[in-house]
């Protein structure tokens, strides 16, 4: 136990070298938190004089640092600790300056972490709880909520736009008695649905609430659904070619064999929807969110999942040649006999990815530390000079 919480002392004591060599790094004692704290003085004592402790005169907080940066060099179990953490750690770090500037807009909202970064915010969390101190884990909680309470608002806004569209819509068709009925959402969803064929190039979905509608073989080509609400909505083998979906909620639909060639997703969310056998190819996926989302056999070539959140997905069989994976966060994803090649997947997050079969041959910027903190990533295919550098048998 206590040597547990050395490690956790000490590597919080170093601040990781990012492409430089680590050097020391003065932490707090909340960073390092209560229960650490009587280590920490021991640490500081006669007989070991590991570390050094203080107290910032401006804050009148308690600090602590490494005695020497030599013993960062020289200690062998600390390097081995840093190289062990290193991914956390850099995390961590960046963490703290986000923190920072939040804390000089006076904790304004919109400096909390969205996006990607709260996504791979939320996944440390989960993992390394006990590693972070509690303003950060707070810091965490409060960016998750926010995104909820927007989510829920925009659910809000969504319900009054399709009540008040809905009511133009029929009191030009069949006058006030069915306006008086406009409150029960099966009215509404009748509406739609009956005229899903001739959707194309349509604004009407624009914000509209519509769960669990049937939109089955619907022909929503080029249509505009920006910010409508689908979830659970039924869009198998739906006609979405070049459909604007930007921030969509679409969780839990079904879109197998579902056209979405061209279309804008950006920032949609697509929790756990069924996309199996669709095509998306040349789709537009930025900073998506499709956590757990089924994507198997699925045509994403030359799609871009630019900064996308698609932790968890199964993509086992999919196209995915030329796609870009910028900074993709794809942890735990079934890549199990996908077609990778030419996809480009700088900086994109593939820790437990299940790389089974994937062919990976011409992959751009991708770097053997990346592949190898995936699963199986020494049964996939690639180019012989990149066999060599991840030492695998049969390289020449």
């Amino acid at each position: 136990m206590e040597q547990e919480q050395a490690q956790r002392i000490f590597v919080q004591l170093v601040r990781p070298g990012e492409g430089t060599e680590d050097t020391r790094r003065l932490a707090t004692r909340a960073e390092l938190g209560e229960e650490n704290w009587n280590l920490v003085q021991e640490l500081a004592g006669e007989s070991a004089r590991l570390v050094v402790t203080g107290r910032n005169e401006a804050t009148g907080e308690e600090t602590v640092e490494v005695v020497h940066e030599a013993l960062i060099r020289e200690w062998q179990s600390l390097r081995e600790w840093m190289e062990r953490d290193r991914d956390f750690r850099t995390w961590q770090e960046r963490l703290r300056v986000v923190m920072r500037q939040w804390e000089a807009t006076n904790k304004k909202d919109r400096a909390l972490l969205t996006g990607f970064p709260l996504d791979e915010a939320k996944d440390w969390l989960e993992r390394r709880r006990a590693d972070m101190s509690e303003l950060e884990r707070d810091f965490i909680k409060l960016s998750l909520t926010l995104r909820e309470k927007e989510v829920k608002e925009r659910k809000s806004q969504q319900q009054r736009i399709t009540v008040a569209r809905t009511t133009a819509i029929c009191f030009g068709i069949v006058g006030v008695t069915l306006i008086i009925l406009l409150n029960r959402q099966s009215i509404i969803t009748v509406v739609i649905t009956s005229n899903k064929k001739h959707l194309a190039k349509s604004d009407l979905l624009k914000n509209f609430y519509l769960p669990k509608a049937d939109l089955s073989e619907a022909n929503l080509e080029k249509a505009n659904l920006s910010q409508a609400d689908l979830t659970e909505a039924n869009l198998s083998r739906a006609n979405l070619q070049s459909a604007y979906l930007w921030k969509t909620f679409i969780p839990r639909a079904n879109l197998l064999g579902a056209d979405l060639s061209q279309a804008n997703l950006s920032e949609a969310d697509l929790t756990e929807a069924n996309l199996s056998g669709a095509n998306l190819k040349g789709a537009n996926f930025v900073k998506n969110y499709m956590p757990r989302s089924n994507l198997l056999k699925a045509n994403l070539s030359e799609a871009n999942l630019s900064e996308a959140n698609i932790d968890g997905a199964d993509l086992s069989g999919a196209d995915l040649k030329g796609a870009q994976l910028v900074k993709t966060f794809m942890p735990g994803v079934q890549l199990k006999d996908a077609d990778l090649s030419q996809a480009n997947l700088s900086e994109a997050y593939m820790d437990r990815a299940d790389l089974s079969g994937a062919n990976l041959q011409g992959a751009k910027n991708l770097n053997p530390d990346q592949v190898k903190r995936a699963k199986n990533w020494e049964k996939a295919k690639y180019d012989e000079d990149f066999s060599k550098k991840l030492g695998l048998k049969g390289s020449k």
